[in-house]
């Protein structure tokens, strides 16, 4: 009934989603540690910065190695190989317009998570986690109209099943939360965030696919965009609060543990993002949905045990939420064919059944050439 949708390049959603669970482990650790120390708007800035430097080095290495190989050549001529000089649909003035756009979708969203909170714990992660699942709706939908991607049978019986179980957890929230006025502010904050992670993986995937450009140098494009974004945050007092808190910490010990924390997040943090260009690029926005979305059920019960202060109705939407949220994530994954279903024909134009059918056309071909040479063997004799 069900099968196991391997391919050779799930390496790249796999430490994708490995780096978001480390991060979110050091997330944690540092808010147990010190629940009075808040540094969002530090944490985004450093995470732009370290991206700046990775991304820079990353691409001195491509070009170093690019340099070393010998070209080939054919009939004294050298072959282009590089995707770079292949020609593009779009000028550099709309190419750079894409990308300031994709930095500007990246930091808004990013903003909008951490907008997310309840009283004094921040709570962006497990809030967004209940209702992530509807990035992969969203994806599917600007994919099929934008690059007219094809939806087919096992894609609407999934969306159709994510789409109901997001209405189920949405009306329960209304229904049991008690602060109904938060609960709303919230799930403002988490939809505006999944409409701008959306809208960047499209662009993204839209200068990957289309226009030829480099994913570092996408990178860091984005990157000296958003620092100079983020830059014009720190004149307003949330933010500067933040470093003035650093700066006031008289315990030496306390600092050198926050600063390693925020270094530890930086980093793990910096190559997801790695990692989640590579996901768009070799696969599309719908698998980036799938690798984030697929933790969701730990970040759920992760935010439940830690919530200090549970209401009358919390146990009941928290085990309502986590059975929802896991029946979203088996449904992602059979969108992506992670899972294949072998029932109601919605193993139809999946890669598994592509490829048995295609494996099925060669064996015939090659039979058929068989039986053609051996009647033309027995001719000549």
């Amino acid at each position: 009934m069900i099968k196991f949708g391997w391919r050779d390049s799930l390496l790249y959603p796999s430490l994708f989603i490995l780096f978001i669970f480390i991060r979110r482990i050091v997330k944690l650790i540092l808010g147990i540690l010190y629940p009075d120390i808040k540094l969002s708007y530090l944490m985004i800035t450093f995470v732009f910065v370290f991206e700046l430097i990775v991304a820079s080095f990353l691409l001195w290495n491509q070009n170093r190695k690019n340099k070393s190989v010998v070209k080939p050549k054919f009939l004294g001529i050298s072959l282009i190989k590089q995707e770079s000089l292949l020609d593009r649909p779009d000028s550099n003035f709309k190419i750079i317009v894409l990308i300031i756009f994709s930095s500007y979708f990246s930091i808004t969203g990013a903003l909008s998570r951490r907008n997310v909170s309840s009283g004094n714990n921040n709570i962006y992660d497990e809030f967004h986690a209940k209702f992530r699942s509807i990035e992969i709706i969203l994806s599917s939908i600007i994919c099929y109209f934008t690059f007219k991607n094809k939806i087919y049978k096992h894609h609407r019986f999934t969306l159709i099943i994510i789409f109901i179980c997001l209405i189920i957890v949405v009306a329960f929230g209304v229904l049991l939360e008690s602060n109904k006025s938060i609960f709303f502010l919230n799930f403002f904050y988490t939809i505006s965030s999944s409409f701008c992670r959306v809208f960047l993986d499209i662009v993204e995937k839209y200068l990957y696919d289309f226009d030829f450009l480099d994913i570092y140098k996408v990178m860091i494009f984005e990157s000296i965009v958003d620092l100079i974004i983020s830059f014009n945050y720190f004149w307003l007092e949330v933010p500067r609060r933040e470093i003035t808190t650093i700066l006031t910490i008289n315990d030496g010990l306390k600092l050198f543990y926050i600063i390693g924390f925020l270094m530890l997040y930086t980093f793990f943090s910096g190559i997801k993002n790695v990692y989640r260009r590579f996901t768009v690029k070799k696969f599309t926005p719908m698998t980036r949905a799938l690798a984030e979305s697929i933790l969701d059920p730990i970040f759920i019960i992760i935010g439940y045990l830690t919530t200090t202060k549970k209401g009358q109705f919390d146990t009941i939407y928290f085990i309502i939420t986590l059975i929802c949220s896991l029946i979203m994530v088996f449904n992602s994954c059979v969108y992506n064919e992670l899972f294949v279903l072998y029932c109601c024909d919605l193993e139809k134009n999946t890669h598994l059944a592509i490829e048995k059918q295609n494996n099925n056309e060669s064996s015939l071909e090659l039979s058929k050439n068989y039986e053609y040479n051996g009647e033309e063997d027995e001719d000549e004799e």
